[in-house]
């Protein structure tokens, strides 16, 4: 996870202490406004793997993190649906679209147009899970909007969304 990723797990933990009876779905931080949702028994079970085994259990209750819309982007899920269901794209179809003879760790680095959708014109492959690939010309993308997302997440854009 990211140091912003823990910084907004920390912030929204800060605001939930002593509050847990208090029922949340939008929390405001300094650094955003975040959604809370309900998360469904299918996420429930695949997610937290190592937890289900140390408690012995089938499952853990979890919350799902939202930001607002100004930053999702096609790699977060909507949990509140099953894992399976069509409009979770990339986690929906992992299994059936990866490449077998691509190594699931590899990772892409790219930008928020091209996570938002946009097509994406220039790819580059570095070394063998090192990937880059984005909405306009590499050097023009903008220091803030580069992220590192799995290969997968922009396998799925090209695929299904004829984004390439």
């Amino acid at each position: 996870m990211t140091t912003e990723g823990k910084n907004i797990v920390n912030a929204i933990a800060e605001k939930l202490r002593g509050n847990v009876d208090k029922v949340y779905s939008k929390i405001e931080t300094n650094l955003g406004v975040f959604y809370l949702n309900d998360v469904d028994i299918s996420w429930a079970k695949a997610i937290p793997l190592g937890a289900i085994d140390y408690y012995k259990c089938e499952f853990i209750n979890l919350i799902q993190i939202v930001p607002s819309d100004e930053f999702l982007t096609i790699d977060v899920p909507n949990c509140k649906m099953p894992m399976s269901h069509e409009c979770n794209r990339v986690w929906s179809k992992f299994d059936s679209i990866y490449p077998k003879d691509v190594p699931k760790n590899s990772m892409s680095t790219t930008n928020l147009l091209a996570l938002r959708g946009a097509p994406v014109p220039e790819a580059m492959r570095w070394e063998l899970n090192e990937w880059e690939l984005f909405a306009g010309a590499g050097p023009e993308v903008i220091k803030k909007d580069i992220r590192v997302v799995p290969l997968s997440t922009m396998i799925y854009m090209i695929i299904h969304l004829n984004r390439l």
